[in-house]
């Protein structure tokens, strides 16, 4: 909160906060609807235009409101219960920006490098593999270790997790750092924009996989392979029904690398343009 006691916080919270604290500032405004005292002193003690909010909300609880012939409009059938990333795929902008901007699309890519880029910076890879194919599909690849296969969140294994809860990440405090620069948009966007996503990662001497459509499970985690190597890839296609013939771009991509304010100096990081066929050092392996 401010020093006026309103909280500077947006969203709802943020407005039902600012809504109480006014009404406690005309407390005798409160008091008198409460106490069913006349409804015109309530309107004479809030209907100053520096006030408009709390005459709202007043008129609005005791039951006498001048938006009674619009009260249809806040009944209970126009709510709506959404689960997983059902709301992301309604407001894909509140995530990724103006659909209309080409960059956009782009952003998924970024989402996408998160997990590769933490191991990179980390020391844990020494190796990261952009690419962006003709049809546009991308991925990203990495030598690192993957999420781990044996591990849960509640009732759903970590990838699964990982890509379907807006806030499951790894919580260490070297993780923390790292991702505020690397994981401007998390992981979950990749998987609820995009029409498929699938994470592979080879441990345990096994290949593991685990599908994903328009950010929902489309399979369990499944062992594919026997594989001795440690490595991961996300790869995905960003969905044509929200994007429309939008393609990624390879130089969204590395003007926001550039950018980044961390090294990875034990890291060769490229980048593939399938459409030129040129490969991009990002990084150089010291």
């Amino acid at each position: 909160p401010d020093r006026t006691g309103r909280d500077t916080r947006k969203g709802a919270a943020g407005w039902h906060f600012l809504w109480r604290s006014t009404l406690r500032s005309h407390p005798s405004a409160t008091m008198a609807r409460f106490a069913g005292e006349s409804s015109d002193l309530v309107k004479s003690a809030v209907y100053d235009p520096q006030h408009e909010v709390m005459r709202r909300s007043v008129e609005r609880i005791g039951g006498e409101s001048d938006l009674s012939d619009s009260a249809d409009r806040y009944g209970s059938a126009p709510i709506q219960s959404l689960e997983g990333l059902d709301g992301m795929r309604m407001r894909p902008a509140m995530y990724v920006g103006p659909l209309d901007d080409p960059v956009s699309i782009s952003r998924l890519l970024v989402a996408a490098s998160c997990l590769s880029l933490e191991n990179a910076v980390a020391g844990r890879a020494s190796e990261v593999r952009v690419s962006v194919d003709n049809d546009g599909t991308a991925s990203v690849w990495d030598n690192g270790p993957g999420v781990p296969v044996d591990g849960r969140i509640g009732d759903r294994n970590l990838i699964e997790a990982l890509f379907t809860e807006m806030w499951a990440c790894r919580n260490t405090k070297e993780d923390a750092e790292i991702r505020h620069h690397l994981c401007p948009i998390s992981l979950p966007c990749a998987a609820g924009l995009s029409e498929w996503l699938i994470y592979e990662t080879a441990q345990k001497g096994w290949l593991w996989r685990q599908r994903f459509n328009k950010g929902k499970r489309e399979s369990g985690l499944e062992r594919i392979d026997p594989d001795t190597s440690s490595w991961q890839r996300v790869s995905f296609h960003p969905d044509g029904a929200i994007f429309g013939e939008k393609r990624i771009r390879v130089s969204d991509f590395i003007a926001w690398f550039r950018e980044l304010p961390v090294a990875f100096p034990g890291a060769s990081i490229t980048l593939s343009d399938g459409s030129s066929g040129e490969v991009h050092q990002l990084s150089t392996r010291n």
